[in-house]
Protein backbone atom coordinates (compact mmCIF):
# COMPACT_ATOMS: atom_id res chain seq x y z
CA UNK A 1 0.00 0.00 0.00
CA UNK A 2 1.55 3.39 -0.97
CA UNK A 3 -0.70 6.14 0.35
CA UNK A 4 -1.94 6.14 3.89
CA UNK A 5 -5.58 7.82 4.36
CA UNK A 6 -6.10 8.80 7.64
CA UNK A 7 -10.25 9.53 8.35
CA UNK A 8 -10.16 11.54 11.83
CA UNK A 9 -13.40 12.16 13.74
CA UNK A 10 -12.49 14.93 15.97
CA UNK A 11 -16.10 14.13 18.11
CA UNK A 12 -15.82 10.49 18.32
CA UNK A 13 -12.46 10.36 18.65
CA UNK A 14 -11.89 7.26 16.15
CA UNK A 15 -8.95 7.12 14.07
CA UNK A 16 -9.04 4.89 10.77
CA UNK A 17 -6.24 4.02 8.30
CA UNK A 18 -6.95 2.83 5.12
CA UNK A 19 -10.17 0.76 6.50
CA UNK A 20 -7.98 -1.79 7.19
CA UNK A 21 -6.70 -0.99 10.48
CA UNK A 22 -9.10 0.72 13.54
CA UNK A 23 -7.36 2.06 16.71
CA UNK A 24 -8.65 4.97 19.40
CA UNK A 25 -7.05 8.34 18.35
CA UNK A 26 -6.12 8.23 22.05
CA UNK A 27 -3.95 5.42 21.67
CA UNK A 28 -1.72 7.46 19.43
CA UNK A 29 -0.74 10.06 22.27
CA UNK A 30 2.37 10.30 24.11
CA UNK A 31 2.26 8.15 27.91
CA UNK A 32 2.81 11.76 29.39
CA UNK A 33 1.79 14.32 27.26
CA UNK A 34 4.10 18.06 28.02
CA UNK A 35 2.60 20.58 29.52
CA UNK A 36 5.39 23.36 29.52
CA UNK A 37 4.40 27.04 30.41
CA UNK A 38 4.41 29.40 27.48
CA UNK A 39 6.36 32.24 26.49
CA UNK A 40 5.64 35.01 23.74
CA UNK A 41 8.65 36.40 22.23
CA UNK A 42 8.26 39.22 19.59
CA UNK A 43 10.83 39.00 17.07
CA UNK A 44 11.75 41.15 13.21
CA UNK A 45 12.90 38.57 10.94
CA UNK A 46 15.69 40.24 8.00
CA UNK A 47 12.43 41.77 5.47
CA UNK A 48 11.28 43.29 8.70
CA UNK A 49 8.19 41.08 8.74
CA UNK A 50 7.18 41.09 12.98
CA UNK A 51 6.80 37.95 13.92
CA UNK A 52 5.61 36.14 17.20
CA UNK A 53 7.61 33.21 18.66
CA UNK A 54 6.18 30.77 20.77
CA UNK A 55 7.99 28.28 23.14
CA UNK A 56 8.57 26.57 26.20
CA UNK A 57 9.34 28.79 29.06
CA UNK A 58 12.63 27.87 31.00
CA UNK A 59 14.62 29.64 33.34
CA UNK A 60 18.10 30.53 32.92
CA UNK A 61 19.52 28.23 35.82
CA UNK A 62 17.85 25.13 33.91
CA UNK A 63 18.78 25.78 29.99
CA UNK A 64 21.48 23.03 30.07
CA UNK A 65 18.88 20.85 30.82
CA UNK A 66 17.12 21.99 27.56
CA UNK A 67 19.93 22.13 24.84
CA UNK A 68 18.28 21.50 21.59
CA UNK A 69 15.22 19.75 23.21
CA UNK A 70 12.53 22.14 21.25
CA UNK A 71 12.18 21.32 17.87
CA UNK A 72 11.30 24.26 15.22
CA UNK A 73 7.94 25.19 13.71
CA UNK A 74 7.25 27.57 11.22
CA UNK A 75 3.64 28.46 10.99
CA UNK A 76 3.00 29.97 6.97
CA UNK A 77 -0.22 32.20 7.35
CA UNK A 78 -3.39 32.04 5.54
CA UNK A 79 -3.84 34.93 2.36
CA UNK A 80 -4.70 38.07 4.79
CA UNK A 81 -4.87 36.26 7.91
CA UNK A 82 -2.91 37.66 10.99
CA UNK A 83 -0.68 35.92 12.82
CA UNK A 84 -2.48 36.82 15.41
CA UNK A 85 -5.57 34.54 14.56
CA UNK A 86 -3.11 31.60 15.22
CA UNK A 87 -2.30 31.89 19.00
CA UNK A 88 -4.34 29.55 20.37
CA UNK A 89 -2.96 26.62 17.68
CA UNK A 90 0.28 27.95 18.25
CA UNK A 91 0.36 27.87 22.41
CA UNK A 92 -0.75 24.29 21.71
CA UNK A 93 2.77 23.02 20.12
CA UNK A 94 4.30 25.55 22.43
CA UNK A 95 3.07 23.92 25.37
CA UNK A 96 3.53 20.22 23.69
CA UNK A 97 7.34 21.04 23.27
CA UNK A 98 7.61 23.25 19.93
CA UNK A 99 9.26 26.78 19.08
CA UNK A 100 5.99 27.97 16.70
CA UNK A 101 6.69 31.36 14.81
CA UNK A 102 4.39 32.63 13.10
CA UNK A 103 5.64 35.69 11.17
CA UNK A 104 3.67 38.54 8.81
CA UNK A 105 4.80 38.74 5.66
CA UNK A 106 3.26 41.19 3.60
CA UNK A 107 3.52 42.12 -0.51
CA UNK A 108 1.64 42.70 -3.59
CA UNK A 109 0.63 40.81 -6.61
CA UNK A 110 0.15 42.56 -9.99
CA UNK A 111 -3.21 43.96 -10.25
CA UNK A 112 -3.11 44.07 -6.44
CA UNK A 113 -2.80 48.16 -5.17
CA UNK A 114 -2.16 47.97 -1.49
CA UNK A 115 0.01 45.31 -0.08
CA UNK A 116 -1.81 42.53 1.82
CA UNK A 117 -0.73 39.80 4.20
CA UNK A 118 0.68 36.83 1.90
CA UNK A 119 3.68 34.73 2.63
CA UNK A 120 6.37 33.61 0.58
CA UNK A 121 9.27 30.95 0.66
CA UNK A 122 11.72 32.59 1.76
CA UNK A 123 10.08 32.95 5.00
CA UNK A 124 10.76 29.81 5.63
CA UNK A 125 14.90 30.69 5.51
CA UNK A 126 13.92 34.12 7.45
CA UNK A 127 12.82 32.37 9.89
CA UNK A 128 15.92 29.75 10.01
CA UNK A 129 18.29 32.40 9.70
CA UNK A 130 16.72 34.24 12.78
CA UNK A 131 16.18 31.60 15.05
CA UNK A 132 20.13 30.40 14.35
CA UNK A 133 20.94 33.94 15.92
CA UNK A 134 18.58 33.70 18.65
CA UNK A 135 19.91 30.60 19.67
CA UNK A 136 23.50 31.82 19.69
CA UNK A 137 22.44 35.01 21.98
CA UNK A 138 22.76 34.98 25.45
CA UNK A 139 20.07 37.40 26.03
CA UNK A 140 17.37 35.73 24.10
CA UNK A 141 14.94 33.21 25.71
CA UNK A 142 15.66 30.73 23.10
CA UNK A 143 19.16 30.75 23.83
CA UNK A 144 20.30 26.94 23.22
CA UNK A 145 17.24 25.63 23.44
CA UNK A 146 15.78 25.92 20.10
CA UNK A 147 16.65 22.98 17.70
CA UNK A 148 17.37 24.63 14.31
CA UNK A 149 18.62 21.30 12.81
CA UNK A 150 15.12 20.27 12.76
CA UNK A 151 12.56 22.29 11.12
CA UNK A 152 8.28 21.48 10.55
CA UNK A 153 5.75 23.93 8.39
CA UNK A 154 2.34 24.34 9.16
CA UNK A 155 0.65 26.33 6.22
CA UNK A 156 -2.89 26.83 5.99
CA UNK A 157 -4.23 27.75 2.90
CA UNK A 158 -2.39 30.33 0.44
CA UNK A 159 0.56 29.62 3.49
CA UNK A 160 -0.21 25.63 2.35
CA UNK A 161 0.42 26.16 -1.39
CA UNK A 162 3.69 28.54 -0.89
CA UNK A 163 4.98 25.93 2.10
CA UNK A 164 5.00 23.26 -0.79
CA UNK A 165 6.93 25.18 -3.07
CA UNK A 166 9.06 25.64 -1.14
CA UNK A 167 9.47 22.07 -0.23
CA UNK A 168 9.98 21.43 -3.70
CA UNK A 169 12.77 23.75 -3.92
CA UNK A 170 11.13 26.38 -6.97
CA UNK A 171 10.98 30.11 -6.57
CA UNK A 172 8.60 31.14 -9.68
CA UNK A 173 6.96 34.37 -10.36
CA UNK A 174 4.54 35.18 -8.74
CA UNK A 175 5.70 33.08 -5.44
CA UNK A 176 8.89 34.61 -5.22
CA UNK A 177 11.41 36.22 -8.11
CA UNK A 178 14.47 35.65 -6.33
CA UNK A 179 16.82 32.26 -5.50
CA UNK A 180 15.66 30.11 -2.72
CA UNK A 181 17.22 26.66 -1.32
CA UNK A 182 15.08 24.23 0.70
CA UNK A 183 16.86 24.52 4.02
CA UNK A 184 18.31 20.36 5.27
CA UNK A 185 16.78 21.40 8.27
CA UNK A 186 13.31 21.36 7.10
CA UNK A 187 12.21 17.77 7.52
CA UNK A 188 8.31 17.19 8.10
CA UNK A 189 5.03 19.95 6.95
CA UNK A 190 1.33 19.77 7.83
CA UNK A 191 -0.68 21.82 5.31
CA UNK A 192 -4.44 22.54 6.20
CA UNK A 193 -6.85 23.42 3.74
CA UNK A 194 -4.01 23.64 1.05
CA UNK A 195 -4.03 22.09 -2.75
CA UNK A 196 -2.22 22.19 -6.01
CA UNK A 197 -5.42 22.18 -8.13
CA UNK A 198 -5.01 24.85 -11.13
CA UNK A 199 -8.15 27.34 -12.00
CA UNK A 200 -8.07 24.83 -15.68
CA UNK A 201 -8.45 21.87 -13.39
CA UNK A 202 -5.21 20.30 -13.96
CA UNK A 203 -3.02 19.66 -10.90
CA UNK A 204 0.42 20.96 -10.61
CA UNK A 205 2.86 18.43 -10.05
CA UNK A 206 5.95 19.81 -7.43
CA UNK A 207 8.83 17.23 -6.12
CA UNK A 208 8.56 17.01 -2.54
CA UNK A 209 11.13 14.33 -2.23
CA UNK A 210 12.90 13.78 1.43
CA UNK A 211 10.13 15.84 3.04
CA UNK A 212 7.40 14.39 5.05
CA UNK A 213 3.77 16.17 3.45
CA UNK A 214 0.43 15.97 5.87
CA UNK A 215 -2.41 16.99 3.93
CA UNK A 216 -4.95 18.28 6.58
CA UNK A 217 -8.95 18.79 5.20
CA UNK A 218 -11.75 19.83 7.08
CA UNK A 219 -15.20 17.97 5.38
CA UNK A 220 -16.89 21.13 5.67
CA UNK A 221 -14.42 23.31 4.10
CA UNK A 222 -15.93 25.60 1.11
CA UNK A 223 -12.82 27.28 -0.25
CA UNK A 224 -10.33 24.51 -0.32
CA UNK A 225 -12.79 21.60 -1.02
CA UNK A 226 -12.26 17.70 -0.02
CA UNK A 227 -12.17 17.16 -3.98
CA UNK A 228 -9.33 19.29 -4.53
CA UNK A 229 -6.74 18.22 -1.80
CA UNK A 230 -7.77 14.62 -2.63
CA UNK A 231 -6.49 15.18 -6.00
CA UNK A 232 -2.90 16.63 -4.80
CA UNK A 233 -2.26 13.99 -2.57
CA UNK A 234 -0.99 11.49 -4.83
CA UNK A 235 1.23 13.73 -6.70
CA UNK A 236 2.99 14.21 -3.44
CA UNK A 237 6.46 11.73 -2.49
CA UNK A 238 6.25 9.38 -0.19
CA UNK A 239 5.71 9.46 3.06
CA UNK A 240 2.45 11.62 2.41
CA UNK A 241 -1.31 11.37 4.28
CA UNK A 242 -4.18 12.81 3.79
CA UNK A 243 -6.15 13.64 7.23
CA UNK A 244 -9.84 14.52 7.59
CA UNK A 245 -11.31 16.48 10.18
CA UNK A 246 -15.23 16.06 10.78
CA UNK A 247 -17.19 18.67 10.78
CA UNK A 248 -14.29 21.58 10.08
CA UNK A 249 -14.18 24.26 7.54
CA UNK A 250 -11.36 26.16 6.25
CA UNK A 251 -10.42 28.50 9.11
CA UNK A 252 -10.57 25.66 11.76
CA UNK A 253 -6.67 26.25 12.77
CA UNK A 254 -8.04 30.12 13.35
CA UNK A 255 -8.76 31.53 16.86
CA UNK A 256 -12.21 32.23 15.15
CA UNK A 257 -14.09 31.44 12.19
CA UNK A 258 -13.45 33.42 9.24
CA UNK A 259 -11.17 35.91 10.65
CA UNK A 260 -11.19 39.44 9.86
CA UNK A 261 -9.62 40.36 6.64
CA UNK A 262 -9.56 36.99 5.11
CA UNK A 263 -12.40 35.40 2.21
CA UNK A 264 -14.61 33.92 4.73
CA UNK A 265 -15.71 30.65 3.94
CA UNK A 266 -19.19 30.18 2.88
CA UNK A 267 -19.64 26.82 4.98
CA UNK A 268 -20.39 27.09 8.05
CA UNK A 269 -18.18 24.48 10.72
CA UNK A 270 -20.15 21.81 12.52
CA UNK A 271 -17.30 21.50 15.09
CA UNK A 272 -16.75 23.30 17.85
CA UNK A 273 -13.43 26.33 17.45
CA UNK A 274 -11.67 24.71 20.07
CA UNK A 275 -12.21 21.31 19.49
CA UNK A 276 -11.09 22.01 15.82
CA UNK A 277 -7.70 23.54 17.07
CA UNK A 278 -7.08 20.77 19.20
CA UNK A 279 -7.53 18.37 16.63
CA UNK A 280 -5.61 20.41 14.07
CA UNK A 281 -3.08 20.57 16.72
CA UNK A 282 -2.77 17.00 18.00
CA UNK A 283 -2.42 15.50 14.32
CA UNK A 284 0.20 17.86 13.48
CA UNK A 285 2.33 17.26 16.51
CA UNK A 286 1.66 13.36 15.83
CA UNK A 287 2.73 13.89 12.37
CA UNK A 288 5.86 16.02 13.02
CA UNK A 289 7.07 14.95 16.61
CA UNK A 290 8.89 11.73 15.44
CA UNK A 291 10.50 13.32 12.51
CA UNK A 292 11.58 16.47 14.33
CA UNK A 293 12.81 14.47 17.02
CA UNK A 294 15.16 12.40 14.37
CA UNK A 295 13.30 8.87 14.68
CA UNK A 296 11.87 8.65 11.14
CA UNK A 297 12.44 10.68 7.94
Amino acid sequence: MNIFRFCISALTAVLCVSGTVSVMADSAKPTVEPNYTVRVYSITLSRNDPTDVYLPSIRTSQRNKFIDAFPLITLLQGANVDKAHYKTLARSLARRGFVVAVPNHAQTFPGMPVAGLFSDVHVVTDVLAEMKTEDGDSKSPLYRIVDTEHMGLIGHSFGGGIGLYALAKQCDPPICDATYERPSALRAAVFYGAHLVNADDTVTDLDTSDVAVALLQGTKDGVATPDEVSRTLPILELPQALISIEGANHYALCDTNNPTGASPDPSDPALDQADAIDAVSRWAELWLRPRLKGAVR
